[in-house]
């Protein structure tokens, strides 16, 4: 009998922890299906997360719609109106900024809304970023990654998270933990870029 519920207790627990890790977090829109976003959004989706997505190539968001089930957005508008959480992986700074700022992430996102910028990008720009999001009572946090595209394919990314919020942090942690194995603290905003660039001076 001490065994049985002995082993009751562990399938309880396991069920329980299984629960945490796949809890929606909200709906979490995704901008950017290239070679990494792509593999991101998709390790998202398949851990139970409700995603709508939109990139500029309209065949890989169908793509990514017929094989996966991601929700698609005809607009950034359209994703920002929808979304709890918007995340962005965009090659530059400039494409960054002109979505946030030009394509309405930042006028359409509900209040208190959370952006988390995987891109990388200037330090300069994120912290310039996340004034601009507070002055809207929004969250941007940048979280830039390390690892190729396989890591970003098997969730094994690492992200360096530039947010002197602690519970800010551990909403991205929750949600970045779906797409990578290690979520670093980096401190202020900006932090996260300023890590990345620091990492990538070591290897070169």
């Amino acid at each position: 009998f001490l065994n049985f519920m002995l082993n009751k207790a562990k399938s309880v627990r396991t069920l329980c922890v299984s629960f945490v890790r796949y809890a929606s977090t909200g709906k979490i829109g995704f901008i950017g299906l290239g070679n990494m976003g792509g593999h991101m959004a998709i390790n998202l989706k398949t851990k139970g997360q409700d995603v709508i997505a939109y990139d500029v190539n309209t065949t890989k968001l169908k793509e990514l719609e017929t094989t996966f089930g991601l929700t698609p957005a005809s607009s950034v508008e359209e994703l920002a109106k929808a979304s709890d959480v918007v995340i962005t992986m965009l090659p530059n700074s400039s494409h960054v900024k002109e979505t946030l700022v030009n394509g309405g992430i930042f006028r359409h996102l509900k209040k208190g809304g959370l952006i988390i910028d995987s891109s990388t990008i200037s330090p300069l720009v994120s912290i310039e970023l996340n004034k601009l999001a507070a002055e809207q009572n929004l969250n941007f946090v940048d979280a830039p990654v390390s690892g190729g595209v396989m890591a970003a394919k098997n969730a094994k990314l690492t992200f360096m998270v530039g947010t002197a919020k602690q519970e800010i942090f551990e909403k991205c942690k929750q949600i970045l933990s779906h797409m990578g194995a290690n979520v670093i603290s980096c401190g202020s905003p900006g932090g996260g870029q300023i890590a990345k660039v620091s990492l990538w001076k070591l290897h070169f």
